[in-house]
């Protein structure tokens, strides 16, 4: 049996929402956030990386390239771009900044947050950059890795080192296992030195992971490459601290005993997972015609694995299902796996114009995804329009894979490019990103004081979280679940109607006030019945046997 709750719109509560924006048939909201942050300098700002502590402080991090200002200390570049870390409390009041800079661009390419207020992070420097009290010096090539970790109570440097190579290497994402081991993994050519352990690439680009403790002493390293290009983009931690890594190849790359060959010279997507001790687990991918770029990994409290990015033309997957971008533009999508790597899901969003996803986040309940888009898009119900100008859009879906609600972050001057998302334990969520102009609907936002400026909006799970103006009604009920033959509507509606949709989202049946739907002639398999009635409407999942 499963059951659920009707939900009625409060259309004076949707009319009254400030920046409520309503395209097609149905609305989008930009909805009013609860926490506003701008911070900017003279030049061109960028986040790329938000973490939340317990409470309501924020550990940021990104790239500047002219003064900052974060408070009363104003950060000054040593280079081109220099990168920034800082800590926001719950006033939006800067209780430290810092900054990494050598003469060339810098960059920050991963964060996280240890379980004594402790803060990890890595990124690239050119030739020589001071951290604290630890100067790192590229001696093997003029670009090299630094890794990091820094006290979050006082932005105090505990340890700094340099990760170098003979030619190309990239860090592109770092986390914490539960013992609070450092997973560091990217790519590299030729030869890369971590610690006392020499890696040497066997194809012109291959990837690395490596553990280290939480005093930055190695733990091990290996890297994986036959022919073309792999590079690990990024990386998710299970309940059991199994690894799971992600990323991209053209050519070859065997992982786990599982060689898997691109389908064309373009990116296809791979997923990995890999023991504590580095032993490889199990391999799959997903690729088509076109390339596949993969943007992020997450896991559930069940260890379901997420993956989002986005993609041009088809995507194939192990288990013989596939996803079809709408146009030669990229779409988004998103891949559910289990812990052990079977598919369980994959949908395709998107419109006639480009989209890219930057971030997603998983919470308790819901998946959200941010990005950028251009022109007009769908999302489940949700209809997005970015007007003439490229917007921000933050999507939220279930565990299912199934869109719920979401809404646009626009201007109509200039770009809105949200780039990352994150949450607290009350399921909270952030949103952050750089504008040029103005975002529609948050007065609170001001002018930026140069080219792009960084926004941090927060929205309280009792907005994100529900629909906007929707509240509990009476119960339906939907049995036998599971069901063989046929399944029964229980419910005191007299006028409603109803559909059933597969778990790619096709409706594969529709009608009107009926209370019983035959059911034998489809699949074994997770299925959805989606019951309107009016402003009301109530979905439930049901199991076919």
């Amino acid at each position: 049996m499963i059951t659920g709750r009707l939900k009625l719109n409060v259309m004076a509560f949707l009319c009254g929402l400030a920046g409520a924006t309503f395209l097609g048939n149905t609305p989008t909201f930009s909805q009013t956030p609860a926490r506003v942050l701008q911070i900017g300098g003279e030049g061109i700002d960028n986040l790329s990386h938000m973490k939340i502590m317990d409470g309501s402080d924020l550990i940021i991090a990104g790239v500047f390239d002219d003064d900052l200002a974060l408070g009363e200390t104003i950060l000054a570049p040593v280079g081109e771009n220099d990168v920034f870390l800082a800590r926001i409390n719950g006033n939006n009041e800067t209780m430290w900044a810092m900054s990494i800079g050598s003469d060339f661009d810098d960059d920050i390419t991963g964060l996280a947050l240890g379980l004594n207020d402790d803060i990890y992070a890595t990124g690239s420097f050119w030739l020589e950059a001071q951290l604290g009290d630890f100067p790192l010096t590229s001696t093997q090539s003029p670009k090299s890795i630094f890794l990091t970790k820094i006290s979050a109570s006082t932005g105090t440097v505990a340890w700094a080192q340099k990760i170098e190579g003979s030619e190309v290497k990239v860090s592109k994402d770092m986390l914490l296992n539960h013992e609070e081991d450092i997973i560091l993994s990217g790519f590299f050519s030729g030869t890369l030195f971590i610690g006392d352990t020499t890696l040497q690439a066997a194809s012109p680009t291959d990837l690395f992971v490596a553990s280290f403790y939480s005093d930055g002493n190695l733990n091990w390293a290996l890297n994986l490459g036959i022919s073309g290009t792999a590079k690990a983009l990024t990386s998710c931690i299970l309940s059991n601290d199994n690894i799971v890594l992600g990323g991209i190849f053209n050519d070859t790359l065997k992982i786990a005993n599982n060689s898997m060959v691109a389908e064309t010279s373009d990116d296809d997507v791979f997923i990995a997972c890999f023991s504590p001790e580095g032993e490889a687990l199990w391999a799959t991918k997903a690729g088509g015609v076109h390339e596949e770029f993969l943007t992020a990994l997450q896991a559930d409290d069940l260890d379901n694995i997420y993956a989002s990015g986005h993609f041009v033309g088809v995507i194939n997957l192990d288990d013989g299902s596939s996803i079809q971008s709408n146009t030669g533009w990229a779409d988004l999508f998103i891949l559910k796996f289990s812990a052990a790597g079977e598919v369980l899901n994959a949908k395709r969003f998107g419109g006639p114009e480009l989209q890219h996803n930057t971030a997603m986040e998983v919470t308790d309940d819901f998946i959200f995804l941010t990005g950028n888009f251009q022109g007009a898009m769908t999302i489940g119900d949700n209809n997005y329009d970015a007007g003439n100008q490229t917007a921000g859009f933050i999507t939220r879906l279930d565990h299912d894979l199934i869109p719920q609600t979401g809404w646009t972050l626009k201007s109509e001057v200039n770009n809105v490019f949200p780039t990352c998302l994150t949450s607290d334990q009350m399921d909270n969520i952030f949103i952050g990103g750089a504008y040029g102009h103005d975002i529609s609907g948050i007065e609170a936002l001001g002018p930026p004081l140069g080219l792009f400026d960084i926004f941090i909006l927060g929205y309280p799970a009792g907005t994100v979280n529900a629909l906007p103006g929707i509240m509990p009604l009476p119960e339906i009920t939907v049995f036998p679940n599971p069901a063989a033959e046929k399944i029964q509507i229980r419910t005191s509606l007299k006028h409603f109607d109803i559909q059933m949709i597969d778990i790619n989202g096709r409706i594969l049946w529709q009608g009107s006030n009926v209370f019983e739907i035959d059911v034998s002639n489809l699949a074994a398999g997770p299925y959805f019945i989606k019951i309107r009635s009016g402003m009301m409407e109530w979905q439930g999942k049901i199991l076919v046997k």
